[in-house]
C-alpha cells in the first residue's frame, strides 16, 4: 500500500526511542488507531499491555509520529500528532471538506492557511495568487478551490487542512478568552496560568514541556510530576 511510511515512537525520558510497529503504516492507519484513545496515557498504557515492553507510563516523555526517510542520508521527520479521540473527525474527508468550504469565506483564515503553502514549491504559485487576490480585494475562491482540490487528493493533505482549521479555531477561542479577561483586574501571570489551564483541558496536544518553565506545578507532563 502506498504511503506506508509512518512509525509511532515512544520517546523515553532517558532519550531512548521505542518503535511501536515493526513495519511502517499509512498516516490514515495511524490516525484510525490513535483516535480510539482518549489521551497519551491511555494510548501508552495499552501499548505496554499489548507488547509487554518493560517500561512504565511515567518513563515516557512523549509520543511522536515519525515519517521514515526516502533516502538513506535523510533523517526521520516528525509528523503532527498523535491525534486522539476528540479529533476522530479527521478521518471523514467529506466532513473536513464541508467545514473547509465554510471557512473558505473567512479571509482571515485563508490568509493564515496559505502561508504554509507559499513555502512549498508545488503550491507556491497558486498560494501567491490567492494572497494577491486577497490584497486587491478580488475573488480568490476559484484559486482556493483549485488548491484544496489538490490537497484533498491525499489523506495527508486533508489531515493538514483539518489541523489548520483546528489551530485557527483555537486561536480565535484564545483571543476571545483574553478579551474577556481584560475586563477584570487580572495580572499577566494569572492570565497566562488561565490560558494554560484552558489548553490543558481542551487542547493539551498544543502544549509543550517548555511552556511550563517556572510553572512546573501546572504541568501535565510526567517529567514534572512528583515521584
Amino acid at each position: 500500500m502506498r504511503g506506508e511510511n509512518y512509525y509511532l515512537i515512544l520517546v523515553m525520558k532517558s532519550g531512548q526511542l521505542y518503535r511501536v510497529y515493526r513495519k511502517p503504516i499509512t498516516l490514515r492507519m495511524m490516525d484510525e488507531r490513535t483516535t480510539k484513545y482518549e489521551n497519551k496515557d491511555e494510548l501508552v498504557r495499552t501499548i505496554i499491555a499489548n507488547t509487554g515492553v518493560p517500561i512504565r507510563i511515567s518513563d515516557v516523555l512523549s509520543v511522536k509520529i515519525m515519517m521514515q526517510p526516502n533516502k538513506e542520508k535523510e533523517v526521520y521527520k516528525n509528523e503532527k500528532g498523535p491525534l486522539y479521540r476528540k479529533d476522530n473527525g479527521v478521518l471523514s474527508m467529506d466532513s473536513v471538506a464541508a467545514k473547509f468550504e465554510l471557512l473558505a469565506k473567512d479571509k482571515s483564515f485563508v490568509r493564515k492557511f496559505i502561508k504554509k503553502y507559499k513555502g512549498i514549491k508545488n503550491f507556491n504559485g497558486i498560494a501567491s495568487s490567492i494572497e494577491a487576490a486577497l490584497n486587491n480585494d478580488e475573488d480568490y475562491l476559484e484559486d482556493l478551490a483549485c488548491l484544496s482540490e489538490k490537497l484533498f487528493s491525499t489523506y495527508k493533505g486533508s489531515r493538514n487542512i483539518y489541523l489548520a482549521m483546528r489551530a485557527y479555531e483555537q486561536e480565535k477561542k484564545m483571543k476571545k478568552q483574553k478579551k474577556e479577561l481584560s475586563v477584570y483586574d487580572v495580572s499577566e501571570d494569572e492570565k497566562e496560568e488561565m490560558e494554560i489551564e484552558y489548553l490543558k483541558e481542551h487542547e493539551r496536544e498544543l502544549l509543550d514541556i517548555d511552556d511550563f518553565v517556572g510553572k512546573e506545578d501546572l504541568s501535565p507532563f510526567d517529567a514534572h510530576k512528583k515521584k
